[in-house]
């Protein structure tokens, strides 16, 4: 895919990592911005001309949920997903999960990141939100690709934009 996006052979291109170990492509002048994530059989792939990240997970039932919640969300988030019961808490809990991961990745400085911003959780498919880190906005929207699945795709923009995904 960053072979067809750039016009050079996958075989040629050169990878480097950010600090916290996000691959980029080296080389390059102006070199796209690129994401991925896999989960079961899917793979969700991102490229922008900024900072972009992108999260899917497999819905699935998680004994670890409860650990998970506390390792990763904010009061506020920790609080509206117990106002939630059975299949909306895990809906909304992969949905969340998926949003902050993209954010993350989106910023390149990992998971240490996830309990400094807040994002609404539930809302209605394809709602978008923007987080505030230090001096970057970055946008942040659930994408729809099934039932099964959950994704989010962020990428560091202006609070005024929105979201044009290609899918």
């Amino acid at each position: 895919v960053l072979g067809q996006h750039t016009g050079i052979a996958p075989d040629r291109l050169v990878f480097a990592t950010g600090a916290f170990g996000k691959p980029v492509l080296a080389g390059l002048e102006n070199p796209p911005h690129f994401n991925l994530s896999h989960s079961g059989d899917l793979v969700l792939i991102a490229i922008a001309d900024r900072p972009v990240g992108v999260d899917v997970e497999t819905r699935r039932p998680l004994d670890s949920m409860a650990q998970m919640i506390d390792l990763a969300f904010t009061d506020t988030e920790r609080a509206a997903l117990a106002s939630l019961n059975g299949a909306d808490r895990s809906a909304a809990f992969f949905d969340l999960w998926t949003r902050k991961e993209a954010v993350t990745k989106a910023r390149g400085d990992g998971f240490r990141l996830v309990k400094t911003f807040s994002l609404p959780v539930g809302g209605p498919a394809g709602t978008q939100a923007a987080v505030s880190l230090d001096e970057s906005v970055y946008l942040v929207r659930t994408v729809m690709i099934g039932a099964d699945y959950a994704a989010a795709v962020a990428l560091e923009a202006h609070a005024d934009e929105t979201l044009d995904l290609q899918l």
